[in-house]
């Protein structure tokens, strides 16, 4: 231990000594202590490698038994001497008195980390939630599909746009009332989802900005929740929209006569996708996305990936010859005009089966003129979902089971031998082909009551 009057001077002379006993003794040291010899426990801690000369302070609060070990500042950045030396005896005489310097420090430190995490938290927009919430959140599946990103974004942007650059702890459970009314009066379905989202983003807000113990200091309860204890959202009346049974046949011969006659191929397209889905009753875009590599023509079947099903779980599906029929047609694209290709900005897509030459969406996403044109032939309101409650129609008249449907439908069960054991692809065959011949059948009795031929028509012969 070296130990001299501390100066200016003697400090910078100072140099790291030798290792005096031990393994490596006579080695110089990597890092020495110069002591002062007039106040006790102040000192300077030279570094070897980078000569940096350091102030320290040494010693014990009162009524302690362990000494704290305190950095006051570096030799001429700013500290000199007798700046250090005083700064040592200001912390003497605090822990003589029974303060402890460094608790103080660190008691101010986490003070003023929480300041910082509380403004921080106070001053975090809606719009700073949303994107946040938009990029990280994760379901046992992974992130949020585009679609439900895009919905998201579109309430806030349109329903709650004057909320988005405003801090989230100003969101009410009155200020949501007000604005789940206003929304009430317009679509009270849409109001009940704009909600449904708010309280998501809240949700995500107080995790954001909670507290190691587990408080949550924006947004102690979320006023969305608070919400729906004083108002329940508004009822939701199922949907049941379908064709029914004795215009199904119509509506199949009036599509395939539309895909057989189109002029282009997105006409052509759209016929046959819809064609599809009212044949294996698949959701829109599980439908729509279909790719060739997911079409198996040797083993009839075709697979909706998990990436794009509702449900998350990979489904393959046996094909009717009907369905096998038509899709094998559309390995064979209508001629486009050369002059037509070149002025397209997006060429249609060869890995789709129903592709598009949108710019959005490499396949088709709409067709609604195809979807009015049959419900022309229906009498009645259809869209591309009621064609799956129109697929379980015929899959009931054609007397297949409710667990057929289920699979057929890809609709989640609780069965566990079904979800993880049940290979149902071979067994479900029967099942469509029943159906695709149902329709057939029924096509042809609409045919011949068109054209008045003099027949006698048995229904689900």
């Amino acid at each position: 231990m070296q130990r001299a009057k501390l100066t200016n001077s003697a400090i910078e002379k100072f140099k790291c000594g030798t290792y005096i006993s031990g393994e490596r003794k006579g080695q110089p040291k990597e890092q020495d202590t110069l002591w002062c010899g007039e106040t006790k426990g102040f000192g300077v801690r030279l570094s070897a490698k980078t000569g940096t000369r350091t102030y320290i302070f040494v010693y014990r609060v009162k009524g302690e038994s362990r000494e704290r070990y305190i950095t006051i500042g570096r030799h001429n950045d700013p500290w000199r001497v007798d700046d250090a030396r005083a700064k040592a005896l200001a912390l003497k005489a605090q822990m003589l008195g029974g303060v402890d310097p460094v608790e103080e420090d660190r008691q101010r430190r986490e003070a003023k980390h929480r300041q910082a995490a509380s403004d921080a938290a106070n001053s975090t927009t809606l719009r700073q939630v949303l994107e946040h919430y938009l990029e990280h959140k994760r379901t046992k599946h992974g992130p949020l599909r585009p679609a439900t990103q895009k919905d998201m974004r579109r309430h806030c942007q349109t329903n709650l746009a004057t909320w988005l650059d405003e801090p989230v702890v100003t969101i009410t459970r009155d200020k949501c009332h007000a604005k789940f009314t206003e929304e009430t009066k317009r679509a009270p379905q849409q109001a009940n989802a704009c909600m449904i989202y708010l309280r998501a983003l809240c949700n995500h807000a107080r995790e954001l900005h909670a507290t190691e113990d587990g408080n949550f200091p924006v947004l102690a309860v979320n006023p969305v929740s608070r919400l729906f204890k004083l108002r329940k959202p508004n009822p939701e009346k199922p949907s049941d929209t379908r064709i029914p049974l004795n215009k199904i046949g119509a509506c199949w011969s009036w599509l395939r006569k539309r895909a057989t006659e189109s002029r282009t191929e997105n006409d052509r397209c759209a016929a046959d996708w819809v064609s599809f889905v009212l044949l294996t009753g698949c959701r829109r875009t599980e439908s729509a996305s279909l790719r060739w590599s997911d079409v198996d023509f040797e083993g009839k079947t075709f697979t909706l990936r998990a990436d794009v099903v509702k449900n998350h779980s990979e489904l393959i599906l046996p094909m009717s010859t009907v369905l096998c029929d038509l899709l094998k047609a559309r390995q064979s694209p209508m001629p486009v005009d050369p002059k037509v290709a070149r002025r397209r900005r997006v060429q249609r897509s060869a890995e789709y089966v129903f592709a598009g030459n949108g710019r959005k969406s490499p396949f088709i996403t709409n067709a609604q003129t195809t979807i009015e044109g049959m419900a022309k032939m229906a009498g009645t309101h259809v869209h591309v979902h009621a064609l799956r409650r129109t697929f379980d129609d015929m899959a009931m008249e054609c007397k297949i089971d409710s667990d057929q449907r289920r699979m057929l439908l890809n609709h989640i069960t609780g069965d566990v031998h079904a979800r993880h054991y049940s290979n149902s692809t071979k067994a479900l065959v029967p099942a469509v082909e029943a159906v695709a011949q149902w329709v057939l059948n029924e096509a042809k009795v609409a045919e011949a009551i068109e054209s008045g031929a003099n027949v006698v028509a048995f229904r689900g012969a």
